[in-house]
C-alpha cells in the first residue's frame, strides 16, 4: 500500500503525517509519525520535555531539551510527508494498515536523514544501515587511519571537540562522525579506553578539588 498527499495544505491540524524536529542550537534532528493532529502530538512532546521522568516515549528527544547544553533550546517542526486521509477507519479507530505504512515511512526517513542515535535523536529503529549520500563533487582521497594512535591523538581530539562544543556546537557531530567513522574497530576500542581514562582522571580531580 502506498499513499501520498501534497504538502501544500499542511497546517497544525494536519494528521497522518511524518514530521521532523530540528534543534536550533545544535541541529540534531528527530523524525516522528502520528495519526494525531500535529498540534495534539506536540502537546505530548512538550509535556515529555517538561516532565521527562513521567513520559515513557521519545526519551532521548525529551532528555535533549530537558537537560545538558540544549536545555530549553528552541526547535523547528516540519512535516516531511503527508499520507492520504487521516489514518483512521470510519469508526474513528486507527487504521492498522496505514499505521504500519506510516511507521515504515518513518524508518525510511530516519535512515535517509540520519537521525538515529548517536547521529540524531531517534533510538527506535531496528536497522542502522544508512543509504549512501549523493555527492556532487568527486570524493576526496580518504585519509589513511593507520597513522592514528589514540595514545598520542586522544588529547588533541578531546581538546578540539571541547572547543567546538563551547564555540561551534553545530559542527560537533560532523567532526566526531568524520573521525570515528574512519577508524577500524581496534582503534575505536583503543580510543574508547583513552577517553574513559581521561574521564576517570577528570572525576578524580573534581573530588580532590572539592575535598570529597
Amino acid at each position: 500500500m502506498e499513499c501520498h498527499s501534497s504538502l501544500d495544505s499542511i497546517d497544525c491540524r494536519s494528521s497522518n503525517i511524518i514530521y521532523l524536529i530540528t534543534c536550533t542550537k545544535c541541529n540534531l534532528q528527530y523524525v516522528g509519525e502520528t495519526a494525531q493532529k500535529l498540534n495534539a502530538r506536540f502537546n505530548l512532546h512538550r509535556s515529555g520535555i517538561r516532565n521527562k521522568d513521567k513520559i515513557n516515549f521519545c526519551k532521548r528527544l525529551c532528555s535533549h531539551f530537558h537537560e545538558g547544553l540544549c536545555k530549553d533550546a528552541e526547535f523547528t517542526v516540519n512535516v516531511i510527508e503527508k499520507l492520504e486521509g487521516n489514518g483512521r477507519l470510519p469508526n474513528g479507530k486507527v487504521d492498522l494498515d496505514i499505521a504500519s505504512l506510516r511507521r515504515r515511512k518513518e524508518k525510511e526517513w530516519m535512515l535517509k536523514l540520519r537521525t538515529v542515535y548517536p547521529y540524531g535523536l531517534n533510538d527506535r529503529v531496528s536497522a542502522k544501515t544508512f543509504p549512501p549520500l549523493k555527492r556532487n563533487k568527486p570524493h576526496p582521497l580518504r585519509i589513511r587511519t593507520s597513522s592514528f594512535h589514540p595514545n598520542n591523538s586522544v588529547n588533541s581530539f578531546l581538546n578540539i571537540f571541547s572547543t567546538k562544543l563551547n564555540n561551534d556546537i553545530k559542527s560537533c557531530m560532523n567532526f566526531s562522525r568524520s573521525i570515528i567513522s574512519s577508524l577500524k574497530k581496534s582503534k575505536l576500542k583503543a580510543l574508547l579506553t583513552k577517553i574513559n581514562d581521561h574521564l576517570v582522571k577528570q572525576i578524580e580531580g573534581f573530588y580532590i578539588l572539592n575535598g570529597t
